[in-house]
């Protein structure tokens, strides 16, 4: 993935937090949508997806559409709602930009995953407590993301911890939850 991409996906991120003068994890994806519906039509619908398939978004001229799986734990819920309003504020599935040639699907991804942690987890709170902090368990509570998630972000920031378990076997695949 691009540094470009990277930093615009962050930076989207990053201006939904200011937006809704959020303060304190865990991130509330209703306030999140509720501030992404003042500047576009947002449909979201929970729907049993069966197994497999936690959730899908698209994009018209006029509106944007997100259906997730309601048979996952929460925790995997609120990661692919935060990467489908990722995939719908990057535009990836907007009309215009379906033919892209400058990403790939496997780009496109990575950068609604980048925008999904930095909207569940953002830098500056995450940080601050990855250092006061004493576990990833408490981490994962705090911010209502799984445990996988919170390694991945503490991989990807580079941050400096002792309480990491490099041993799991999911920490070598970008962006899995």
């Amino acid at each position: 993935m691009s540094e470009v991409r990277t930093k615009l996906a962050r930076d989207l991120a990053r201006s939904i937090i200011k937006g809704i003068n959020f303060s304190n994890p865990p991130v509330v994806l209703n306030q999140v949508v509720k501030y992404m519906r003042t500047t576009m039509s947002l449909n979201i619908r929970k729907q049993d997806l069966g197994d497999g398939f936690d959730g899908v978004s698209a994009e018209t001229h006029e509106e944007a559409f997100l259906q997730y799986n309601s048979n996952v734990h929460y925790h995997r819920a609120r990661a692919t709602v935060s990467h489908e309003l990722g995939h719908i504020s990057l535009h990836h599935t907007h009309p215009a930009n379906l033919d892209r040639l400058d990403a790939t699907e496997k780009q496109r991804e990575n950068e609604a995953w980048c925008f999904g942690r930095e909207l569940l987890m953002p830098l500056p709170m995450f940080r601050k407590d990855v250092k006061n902090v004493k576990s990833i368990p408490e981490l994962s509570k705090r911010y209502w993301v799984s445990e996988d998630i919170v390694r991945v972000r503490i991989q990807e920031l580079h941050l400096e911890t002792s309480i990491l378990d490099w041993g799991k076997a999911s920490m070598n695949l970008p962006g899995v939850y």
